[in-house]
């Protein structure tokens, strides 16, 4: 009888065990992809609507204290009635800056239909629709306006947009250093 017990214990001991070591392992595989994303997270962008002058901007922030690279910005825009899908390439985002890329000062090479060079504050609209770059780690990822999406997504996304042109900004408009870095703020 006492055998038998102790195999019970035993048995109900184990299984115990086996349940919080699966909870463990569970919290650390949650812990990873979260450390993961802890830079990807602090990357956006943003539009800024602008006077007839001036024209548009979009805004890349950086508030991690690691540079991204490879940051490139798909604009949706409309042109003379066509709509074109843009991409706007940039070298990185240096640690805790924001980047201003003013449509006044740019121009954009529309590939289809042979349009050619077009200035870019001559489009009747333009918008960011998503921003692509790598972290730290190598990782690319992409940020829409509603999410970021992790580098498996990320990579198959990249690959079906097919883009009808490139915007012409060797640098961007302007740059400035972030009161707030490192913070989801």
């Amino acid at each position: 009888m006492a055998a038998i017990g102790s195999l019970l214990f035993t048995g109900i001991a184990t299984y115990y065990s086996a349940v919080i070591a699966r909870q463990q392992l569970d919290q650390a595989r949650e812990d990873s992809e979260n450390d993961a994303r802890s830079q990807a997270a602090r990357i956006t962008f943003w539009m800024e609507e602008g006077s007839m002058t001036e024209g548009r901007a979009v805004h890349l922030v950086n508030r991690s204290p690691d540079a991204v690279t490879d940051a490139d910005i798909l604009l949706g825009t409309t042109y003379k009635g066509g709509e074109y899908e843009l991409r706007l390439p940039s070298s990185g985002i240096p640690p805790c800056t924001e980047a201003i890329f003013k449509s006044a000062e740019m121009s954009a090479l529309i590939t289809s239909n042979a349009i050619g060079e077009v200035d870019l504050a001559d489009f009747t609209w333009w918008e960011a629709d998503l921003l692509a770059f790598t972290d730290r780690a190598g990782q690319k990822w992409v940020r829409t306006a509603t999410s970021l999406q992790a580098p498996e997504e990320a990579r198959k996304n990249l690959l079906e947009t097919k883009t009808d042109g490139l915007v012409l900004a060797a640098e961007p408009s302007n740059t400035a250093a972030l009161k707030e870095c490192g913070s989801d703020r």
